[in-house]
């Protein structure tokens, strides 16, 4: 019955999906807030075999390790093994190069655990542009790796990756016009995998999609725009938990440390994106007839004030939730992902707030009235924490217009304010600014200012190097600018079986084999740098 309406829903979600690819890149992301087709995993708690094969996606900040994290805390303990190499997509796995001995060895490798283990999961991975440049690979891949883990006794899960960030060199090339088109493109080919061959599919590009909308000021890329940062390798891997387990990662005590961010805001980023991973797995299912009813249909609110609707969700899965809220004139009132709504000139608009099915309810509010802009108990902050990096501005985000407002700054020498509100980070340092109305009332940011770090290296060690089980040293990096306002690095090793390292940067070789070793900054910038060590 599940495979009956994935079937009939998919070629609707994907002509959807094409059709709307076209427009503008808001509407197109709008689009992927739509209920997705019941692709879960037949879940598999009392010690799950788990094979991860993949490439620089799946290792970058240990995504199977943040899986078997999520795992741990909700009483499941798996068994991972990882088959990844940087670049490699799974046609390179399925006929490596035989001129190039390490596809040749990792598809042997591959193949051989497929052939002679048993496995619950197998979940594929491929490279970032399979399925946009040329589709007949990845097909053929899966066509050839599929009768493998059928025989291993695994269930197929295919790991739907995100888009490159606007502004990276894929979208140069003509591939696509944007990264929901980018991502369209993707959907079209995975989800009509997964139906074909029956297998489980997990969103992490549509949650990446969304998690753009609803939280713009969150970092989910790394430098490179194509690799995730923490925030968002962790999404990925609360988004692969919930698909193989049909269970919300919500409440799961396991929060990572976000880059720029202190533990309290890391926590509160973290539980936003296992509820977000939720919505698009466990609550994202067509087949939830949940519907969201407003207390009243049409509502009567002053200019300059802020209001929150009481509505209720009726039938369908009580677990459902709105995902999206959205205002047909932001200029007359604006409406905020948690649902408030603040009037700011006489008008009528329609609040629209989406269900995590794709269904709507719709509230109209008609302002009236001006307040002027100096009502002093309406003065909020866009944010009341920034960083910034030296030699930048930005302009301060207030609920009031600011010629109604006065600018001052704890310590102008490292951020300075104009009377606009336009903030200048002039040296590394940290300042309060203090934004006062015309009644005395005030609001407060507080504002560090860095110099961030523009490259990292190994000073020590090469790439390719070498090391004897049981040894240990010390890897030394050199972080440039020399000033760079903050020098510590996160380390991590995408096989931990074979080499671990310390967040002092030292390494121990515990078994023969390949790591890769990849050292972060912490600044903000997210500078990153990878070196492939062999324990021999």
């Amino acid at each position: 019955m599940k495979r009956k309406i994935r079937r009939i829903l998919l070629p609707v979600m994907i002509l959807f999906l094409v059709i709307f690819g076209a427009v503008s890149a808001q509407a197109s992301m709008w689009d992927f807030f739509g209920a997705l087709p019941n692709t879960q995993a037949k879940a598999v708690k009392k010690n799950p075999k788990i094979l991860f094969v993949g490439n620089s996606h799946t290792y970058m900040n240990n995504v199977p390790g943040m899986v078997k994290r999520l795992c741990e805390k909700n009483g499941i303990s798996p068994q991972i093994t990882t088959v990844v190499h940087g670049t490699y997509s799974l046609y390179d796995y399925a006929y490596p190069d035989k001129n190039d001995a390490e596809q040749v060895k990792l598809s042997k490798k591959l193949k051989l655990l497929l052939n002679n283990k048993k496995w619950d999961y197998v979940i594929l991975q491929d490279r970032r542009y399979e399925g946009v440049t040329n589709t007949s690979r990845a097909k053929k891949a899966v066509q050839a790796l599929r009768p493998l883990i059928k025989k291993s006794g695994a269930q197929m899960v295919f790991c739907l990756g995100w888009a490159p960030e606007k502004g990276h060199s894929d979208y140069s090339n003509g591939w696509a016009s944007s990264p929901a088109d980018y991502l369209s493109k993707k959907a079209d080919l995975y989800y009509a995998l997964a139906d074909k061959y029956n297998a489980a599919l997990a969103p992490s590009g549509i949650a990446f999609q969304r998690a753009s909308t609803l939280f713009p000021e969150l970092k989910l890329y790394s430098a490179d725009k194509n690799h995730a940062s923490v925030a968002g390798s962790y999404l990925s891997a609360c988004v692969i938990y919930s698909t193989l387990f049909n269970k919300s990662p919500e409440g799961t005590a396991y929060y990572r440390a976000l880059d720029g961010m202190s533990r309290a805001q890391s926590i509160q980023v973290c539980k936003k994106l296992q509820a977000l991973a939720a919505d698009v797995t466990v609550r994202g299912s067509s087949q939830d007839n949940a519907r969201l009813r407003f207390s009243k249909s049409q509502v009567s609110v002053k200019s300059g004030s802020k209001t929150t609707f009481s509505y209720k969700i009726v039938s369908g899965n009580k677990s459902s939730r709105v995902v999206y809220w959205k205002s047909s004139d932001p200029k007359v009132a604006s409406v905020s992902q948690s649902g408030k709504v603040t009037a700011h000139k006489a008008g009528k608009v329609t609040i629209t707030a989406r269900l995590s099915n794709n269904k709507t309810g719709s509230c109209t509010v008609v302002v009236k009235g001006s307040s002027g802009g100096t009502n002093a108990n309406q003065l909020t902050l866009g944010s009341s924490q920034l960083l910034m990096y030296v030699g930048k501005t930005k302009t301060l985000q207030t609920s009031i217009d600011a010629k109604n407002l006065t600018f001052t700054s704890s310590n102008p020498k490292a951020v300075a304010v104009n009377a606009k509100g336009e903030l200048t980070a002039k040296k590394a340092g940290k300042a309060r600014i203090t934004v006062t109305a015309k009644n005395g009332k005030k609001a407060f940011c507080d504002v560090t200012s860095i110099i961030p770090v523009k490259k990292i290296a190994f000073s020590n060690v090469k790439s390719g190097m070498k090391i004897k089980k049981g040894q240990t040293q010390k890897l030394s990096v050199t972080i440039t600018p020399g000033n760079a306002s903050v020098k510590t690095l996160k380390w991590n090793s995408n096989n931990t079986n074979v080499l671990q390292v310390s967040q002092t940067g030292k390494i121990k070789a515990v078994s023969k084999g390949t790591a890769v070793i990849t050292a972060v900054t912490t600044d903000g910038t997210s500078r990153k740098i990878q070196i492939k060590i062999k324990v021999v």
